[in-house]
């Protein structure tokens, strides 16, 4: 899910600098309120060793573009152009990383436009500080419209980093089938996010965010530890904002699309929007909700 993002860095910044530790918070219960899943503790799980700083780079004109590493979403974009900077630590699942690209004509039209142009790279950085101008190129995408007719890119490519500690939650869950979707479950379960938000229920917040945290501390080599006590502090930081609220959800309308080969759907609005947002700011700035979930061990849990 990729909301409170901002919550999240504050916690794995506290994390680098030595911030306190607990034992591992336990896993979001999922829609059935039975047992919870538990989250790895240390005594099943391989010391963590710091990994760089892992950053995608996109500029691109005259298309839409889809960006995925191993078939996770990093750009879903709808504009014809666009450009941005995503860490993607928590979506490397190995060594060895798959990244595909892929581009699609603006919306209403059958071909790019004059100007299409794209351009993704992926690079390393030492330690967590990233963008420092000293980085490695993993990899490096490059591609000019010189012929409308021509098919537009969809490559695939791959490029190496250091190696998990341990799985992300979601790589060894319950491959899906949008068939056989249990529907109603991952409804239920993005209901409790819902409400936890909107009645500023910091702690449920937390819990139902706990497999996220944990992927990011995989991600990124951090100590084995439990940074939920600070994240329920930001959480509630951010529930006194004068503003704070939701718009209205429609469950009946929720769509689902399925990523990380399977094993992990995100529920979104019609169109491609994300399944909630949050109501305007005193600036008429939103806040989007995008929640994605996995089917571990009989439990929908949000792992993004």
């Amino acid at each position: 899910m990729d909301t409170l993002r901002y919550a999240l860095w504050v916690i794995l910044g506290a994390a680098l600098l030595g911030a306190c530790q607990a034992e591992p918070a336990t896993q979001t219960a999922a829609a059935k309120a039975v047992a919870p899943v538990s989250a790895p503790s240390p005594g099943n799980s391989a010391k963590r060793k710091a990994r760089d700083y892992y950053q995608l780079t996109a500029n691109y004109d005259g298309v839409r573009l889809d960006v995925r590493v191993n078939d996770m979403p990093v750009i879903m974009n709808e504009e014809e152009n666009g450009a941005g900077i995503h860490v993607v630590n928590d979506l490397l699942t190995g060594s060895e990383n798959i990244i595909t690209v892929m581009a699609k004509p603006p919306q209403g039209k059958a071909q790019p436009l004059g100007n299409a142009a794209i351009h993704v790279d992926v690079t390393a950085f030492p330690g967590q500080g990233g963008g420092d101008g000293k980085g490695k190129v993993l990899y490096s995408y490059d591609w000019k419209m010189k012929d409308a007719q021509l098919p537009l890119p969809s490559v695939r490519g791959q490029f190496q980093t250091t190696p998990l500690s341990e799985p992300l939650s979601w790589q060894n869950a319950t491959k899906l089938s949008l068939a056989t979707l249990d529907k109603a479950g991952i409804n239920a379960q993005t209901k409790r996010l819902y409400e936890a938000l909107k009645t500023k229920n910091a702690a449920e917040t937390t819990a139902l965010l706990t497999s996220e945290a944990h992927d990011q501390e995989v991600g990124f080599g951090l100590p084995l530890g439990d940074p939920a006590g600070d994240q329920r502090k930001i959480y509630e930081e951010q529930f006194r904002w004068p503003n704070w609220g939701l718009s209205p959800i429609n469950y009946e309308a929720l769509e689902y699309a399925l990523y990380g080969g399977g094993r992990v759907v995100r529920v979104h609005a019609p169109n491609g929007h994300p399944a909630f947002t949050s109501t305007p700011d005193k600036d008429g700035g939103t806040t989007t909700f995008d929640v994605y979930l996995s089917l571990i061990n009989g439990h929908w849990v949000i792992v993004k």
